[in-house]
């Protein structure tokens, strides 16, 4: 298949109809329109992508599978950032020949301007690493002789010569192992599977592994469409009856025994952002591979990657449309396979804990190794011993609100009143910790992502240790206090939203931070310059603006008391 994408409007509508002119047909679609061209006997595909800056997951998979990518340039626009970036994702997703149209708003091309753009683009095609290129005109030129040191004009394309350009490269045998992505399980008198073959062929016979629990069987019957098959191939939705059960489950990957597929909690990949907020490392985002379904965190940006040259540039967060190359780490193991050597289970989507919308796309390079150097150890004693010898629940009390709204000064008195009543206690505090663990940490949102990843680890192994720990910190956005949730059981952490307006912190400022703020002293403030998410559920709101410190402690005890974690 061969996919269509670059600039919109005149060019666009014009190769439309050089396509249409042809033997083929168009289908429908929002975002892409699929074409099936006929050239010799030979069919093949086009699929033509609208947009010229959004790049989504279906974008990736119409172009994931295709050998030859077309470039749609505008001739009164010419090689700029769009046709630039398209043929750096064109090279990292694999693209062997590129074939460029170049056309306008009317009948006739400047020699001269097509010189100019053919020029641009095979230098930039050379820095990105392209390899085969083709450069076209859609219309006639308008020059009677070759511009003065110019190339020999080539030939007007026409729906033949581009089919005849892009039947050139045969479809490859299919390459790759196979691997199968389960879409349900029945265990009866034998295993049946079924799913969808993301990758290489399979016969009746074939020895099998699912993963990641590495058991073996042998496949035993295809059925594809209700009908008995001997040999399966991409695409085909299957049901499989093993030899024996194995322990597979929905949303995991059956793959050939031989030559599988990696399986790690930590990769290394291309990735392209697509949300309009920034990436920021360290905080958590879902995952969808191959059907599979976590948690993952980008734990490092590598470096950015220039479209104009392939610079890298160093940077902490990703914008829209741009590219980097990034380490991810995974709350479960995921399988996969480098992107070169199979598209559907080398590439992923990244969504939003919140909203679930698309944020980013993702080309993986390979697994890093050090994740299977590390195991966890077996420990004789649990949380639950820990706690008995306390006599206690323990839990994590989550305090967050604005600067200046009492988050401290109420944690401090109720460690105290629970240090009264017996308990073990600790306290966690935003300045004290950023004196010593956090001390390297400043007060952007990729810092102040990093700085609440850490103390929701540091909770959670407090709470492991059978404590009743409190944090008191601003932790401004909801994706991080969702992310310190998420670490601990159920019924374990307790978020109380200090709920005092802004106003009266400002007039309270005990450290004259506002002040300094409002005087652009202070940059990334939260509440002035750097947003504050206030919970949309929090277990606990508490007035500290109207309600003395005593009053709210009796209420947050008693509320403890009502929820269970403390006796009365």
């Amino acid at each position: 298949m061969a996919v269509a994408w670059g600039h919109e409007g005149h060019i666009r509508d014009a190769f439309a109809g050089l396509i249409c002119s042809g033997d083929g047909s168009h289908g429908d679609g929002v975002e892409i329109e699929y074409f099936c061209c006929e050239f010799e006997g030979f069919s093949k595909p086009i699929a033509v992508i609208s947009g010229e800056e959004e790049f989504g997951a279906a974008h990736l998979q119409a172009a994931g599978d295709c050998v030859q990518g077309i470039l749609l340039i505008d001739v009164n626009r010419g090689v700029d950032k769009v046709i630039r970036r398209q043929c750096v994702i064109f090279k990292h997703i694999g693209i062997g020949h590129t074939i460029a149209v170049v056309g306008g708003d009317g009948p006739l091309l400047s020699r001269v301007r097509f010189d100019e753009i053919a020029n641009d683009l095979t230098d930039h095609a050379a820095r990105v690493g392209l390899d085969r290129l083709d450069v076209m005109p859609i219309a006639a030129f308008k020059d009677a002789a070759p511009s003065e040191g110019g190339r020999a004009g080539p030939d007007v394309i026409s729906a033949e010569k581009l089919f005849e350009l892009v039947a050139k490269d045969q479809p490859q045998a299919e390459k790759g192992d196979f691997r199968l992505a389960v879409r349900s399980v029945f265990r009866g008198d034998e295993m049946v599977l079924e799913g969808v073959v993301l990758g290489g062929t399979g016969s009746m016979g074939d020895p099998v592994v699912a993963l990641p629990s590495s058991e073996i069987a042998d496949i035993e019957q295809i059925e594809i469409e209700g009908a008995v098959r001997e040999r399966m191939q991409r695409g085909d939705r299957v049901s499989l009856a093993l030899s024996q059960a194995v322990n597979i489950s929905e949303g995991q990957v059956l793959s050939a025994l031989s030559g599988r597929p990696e399986v790690a909690d930590q990769i290394s990949a291309h990735l392209i952002w697509s949300d309009g907020a920034p990436m920021l490392p360290g905080r958590p985002y879902l995952i969808e591979l191959a059907g599979q379904k976590t948690v993952a965190t980008i734990t490092d940006l590598k470096y950015k990657l220039s479209f104009d040259n392939l610079q890298k540039i160093a940077g902490k967060r990703l914008h829209k449309g741009e590219l980097a190359l990034v380490n991810l780490s995974f709350v479960d193991e995921l399988t996969f396979d480098a992107y070169e050597r199979n598209a559907a289970t080398g590439y992923f989507v990244l969504r939003d804990k919140i909203s679930g919308a698309s944020a980013g796309l993702g080309l993986i390079r390979f697994g890093l190794r050090r994740a299977t150097n590390i195991h966890r150890q077996a420990i004789a004693l649990d949380v639950a011993a820990r706690a008995a010898s306390k006599k206690q629940r323990p839990c994590c009390i989550w305090f967050t609100g604005l600067s200046g709204s009492g988050k401290s000064t109420i944690a401090n008195a109720v460690e105290m009143r629970l240090h009264e009543m017996g308990r073990h206690t600790y306290l966690l505090d935003g300045d004290n910790v950023r004196h010593g663990l956090n001390r390297d940490l400043g007060f952007k949102d990729a810092d102040r992502v990093e700085n609440i990843r850490r103390i929701g680890e540091v909770a959670k192994l407090m709470v492991d240790a059978g404590l009743i720990v409190m944090t008191a910190f601003i932790s401004p956005f909801r994706s991080e206090r969702r992310m310190a949730r998420d670490l601990f059981g159920e019924g374990e952490f307790i978020e109380v939203f200090v709920d005092t307006p802004l106003d009266i912190c400002e007039a309270r400022d005990p450290k004259g931070l506002y002040k300094k703020a409002r005087a652009g002293e202070i940059a990334n403030f939260t509440g002035i310059d750097s947003a504050y998410e206030p919970p949309e559920a929090a277990d606990i709101v508490i007035d500290a603006g109207h309600v003395e410190v005593e009053k709210l402690v009796d209420n947050i005890i008693d509320e403890l008391i009502r929820k269970g974690m403390l006796q009365a």
